[in-house]
């Protein structure tokens, strides 16, 4: 829960508008005024605040928003939509402007982030090699070694490890569930990136594909009970076939046509990448027992 105060609101204020903005007053819209030093806010509490700008009365709203089941459980969700506010309103007619998009640091302090354009992530380094490089020397035919397998292994009992970590949250479980079919980075939006024809991978597959996960069996889904709380619990690679055989492909620029060396090439990584998802799936079907 947010705490506002008088110095912390005209703090930000002033790094926003200028110097010689000064903040009247707060209050929670509808509610009589907080004329008070300090003041605890619920996330989704609209506050009206009411301050001077270069001799001008001037009057703001500050929103934030509730974490819900309508896709807003974590703060990245509620970030995303509070960033689109800020991006669109003011491209709606008639629709009030946006002066400002901020947030709240880990002592309550509110900072603006109107100047951004795209976010970025710095990570600790790690020595290593990203592992879709044996998935594309696979592709190009290579042959399966140990240490393909140790590394599958590796790969499954973390997925298996943090899979084993589960919490009672019905409404996130459904939300996985929806996520898991129409997501950009799952179901619907990977098949979507496929082109009209891929060796077995055709237009109608793709279809059965889609529909059988929009409408499961008569088994239905598993009881809404187990979640995996630590993330979306998979590894970021695009769809394997995609990069398969990419030399070949340069010379072969037909679409429509697989040439021989692609289509020798898939059918080597097919039988590799099979032997590999097997070690996976049965690894993640025993931490469920």
């Amino acid at each position: 829960m947010p705490i506002l105060n008088k110095q912390s609101l005209g703090r930000y204020l002033q790094s926003r508008f200028g110097p010689e903005t000064r903040l009247l007053s707060y209050k929670v819209i509808g509610k009589a005024s907080s004329q008070g030093e300090q003041k605890r806010y619920g996330y989704g509490t609209p506050v009206k605040l009411t301050f001077r700008l270069e001799g001008r009365l001037q009057s703001a709203v500050l929103e934030t928003m509730r974490p819900g089941p309508f896709g807003h459980e974590h703060m990245a969700d509620r970030a995303q939509a509070i960033l689109w506010d800020y991006d669109s309103y003011g491209r709606l007619p008639r629709h009030v402007k946006t002066l400002d998009v901020g947030a709240f640091d880990g002592k309550q302090a509110l900072f603006s982030v109107a100047e951004a354009r795209e976010f970025f992530v710095l990570n600790e380094w790690a020595e290593g090699a990203s592992y879709h490089l044996d998935l594309e020397r696979l592709a190009k035919g290579g042959a399966l070694r140990a240490l393909d397998r140790s590394r599958t292994i590796a790969l499954a009992q973390y997925l298996a490890q943090i899979h084993g970590t589960k919490r009672r949250d019905s409404d996130l479980y459904k939300r996985r569930l929806r996520e898991l079919i129409g997501h950009g980075e799952c179901i619907m939006g990977l098949t979507d990136s496929y082109p009209k024809q891929y060796g077995f991978i055709t237009e109608d597959l793709l279809r059965r594909v889609q529909g059988r996960s929009a409408f499961p069996s008569s088994r239905g889904f598993p009881p809404i009970q187990r979640i995996v709380p630590r993330g979306d619990g998979f590894f970021r690679v695009g769809p394997v076939p995609r990069g398969m055989g990419r030399a070949c492909r340069r010379r072969d620029r037909n679409d429509d046509q697989l040439s021989p060396c692609l289509a020798d090439s898939m059918g080597q990584a097919q039988r590799s990448v099979r032997e590999l998802v097997q070690i996976i799936l049965g690894d993640l079907y025993r931490s469920q027992r």
